[in-house]
């Protein structure tokens, strides 16, 4: 662990007191690895001995696996997460919604938030996922299309895109950009970062972010806030400021899990009291306006309804699905829900939206997220051993031992990975080039 700057430490100890000392121990020790199982996938996958209590489906391993050459991780069965994130579940489901509300995940890269609110909405109502970063979007994208379901739509706008959004959303979630204190023990890097000029600079584009997007909530609507520090200029005070100036109220938040701490306006995690890294939320309530405006553009001027290539039709059966092609020739299967919010967001950067199938040409590739999907049926599959699995996955090809012809499923224990185009002799690799992992 890296010297810890003198004002962090000051401030640590003015938060903590005689705390102190148990926090700063803690930072030596290896962080818990914690993962959160797909509910829509198989995953039986672990020796899941320790459960999270306040997130279903998520548990802490007893050692760190190497995920990237486990080919289940690949095929979306789980995702590895900080416990504190997953609390998230715990708020949601206490939160009243209709039965089909409309989220967004504003800064929601890498995508871990994002895929638990979908297991949250169990296959109900629209996830709209943004991130404005394009390197930090395409791993949005990945995480996203490993999950497999097909109620969202990903974009990459700033916050003050969605300002124009009047009144669309039921749910907010802002992770909002932090001085990363609750990183410093997985991340140490994150300390050579930490300056109490960041911390201020966090803060203040911590409200700019929020009062920007906050015009696209509805009345009566949810804000969830969340960030991985300690400041409470980042946390409580942001909150407090959207209570005075912006017309929202507070959701009392009760901890009943051990080690959680209640502050002035959410909840803290510490990595001394909980077996998480440092985490921050909050929950609060649009005020009801009834001058607000409700905003729902029924303009599609974008999409295009077209044919389902032939060569998906075999994976792809769901007669209430909708198959349409954007201005760039990109063609979606997507639900009825979806269709009609991207109609409301046709100022907004549209990077994906429900399942995507690719380009459809004459020599039609099918994208590597329909493979992933919770729709497809798997049919004209090829079911492959551990290490022709990780083979794939690295972007080697495989050999045709059954004279197969075709487009086919490559599956690991029923899981689906990618595509395969059989000729003779061999499988061609249709896994992306950029998804590839370093495998001998």
């Amino acid at each position: 662990m890296p010297q810890l700057p003198k004002d962090f430490v000051l401030y640590m100890q003015s938060i903590l007191g005689k705390d102190y000392e148990a926090y700063l121990d803690c930072l030596s020790e290896k962080p818990p690895v914690c993962v959160r199982l797909n509910p829509s996938k198989p995953n039986k996958l672990f020796q899941l001995e320790v459960p999270i209590p306040y997130c279903t489906q998520a548990y802490i391993l007893k050692d760190r696996p190497h995920f990237h050459h486990d080919p289940m991780f690949h095929a979306g069965c789980y995702y590895v997460q900080e416990a504190g994130s997953m609390y998230l579940e715990q708020l949601f489901n206490n939160l009243e919604l209709p039965t089909h509300p409309i989220i967004l995940d504003l800064c929601a890269a890498p995508g871990g938030k994002s895929t638990h609110l979908l297991s949250c909405l169990n296959h109900n109502g629209v996830l709209v996922s943004n991130e404005i970063i394009p390197s930090r979007n395409k791993v949005l994208q990945q995480n996203i299309y490993r999950w497999g379901y097909d109620n969202v739509i990903i974009t990459q706008a700033d916050a003050t895109s969605y300002e124009q959004c009047d009144a669309l959303f039921d749910v907010m979630l802002i992770d909002a950009p932090c001085s990363g204190e609750g990183l410093f023990r997985k991340d140490p890097d994150a300390v050579s970062h930490w300056s109490k000029s960041t911390v201020e600079g966090c803060s203040r584009r911590q409200l700019d972010i929020t009062q920007s997007a906050i015009h696209a909530l509805k009345p009566g609507g949810y804000l969830i806030y969340s960030t991985c520090t300690f400041e409470q200029s980042e946390n409580d005070d942001v909150v407090k400021s959207l209570i005075l100036n912006h017309g929202f109220r507070q959701i009392k938040l009760h901890a009943k899990d051990k080690g959680i701490v209640s502050t002035s306006f959410g909840l803290q995690f510490f990595p001394h009291l909980t077996r998480s890294e440092g985490f921050y939320i909050s929950v609060l309530q649009k005020v009801v306006d009834h001058n607000s405006l409700l905003s729902y553009s029924n303009q599609s001027h974008k999409y295009k309804s077209i044919q389902l290539p032939d060569q998906v039709k075999p994976f792809l059966k769901d007669a209430e699905m909708l198959t349409i092609e954007n201005y760039k020739g990109e063609a979606w299967y997507v639900s009825p829900a979806v269709l009609n919010i991207l109609t409301s967001l046709n100022h907004i950067p549209i990077k994906s939206a429900g399942i995507p199938l690719g380009r459809i040409t004459e020599k039609y590739k099918p994208h590597p997220a329909l493979a992933l999907s919770n729709k497809l049926h798997y049919e004209n599959q090829i079911d492959v051993s551990d290490r022709e699995a990780l083979l794939y996955l690295s972007g080697h090809t495989l050999a045709n031992t059954e004279n197969r012809k075709g487009l086919y499923l490559l599956t690991f224990k029923q899981c689906a990975l990618g595509w395969v185009h059989a000729v003779d002799g061999r499988l061609n690799n249709l896994y992306p080039h950029e998804w590839r992992i370093q495998y001998r």
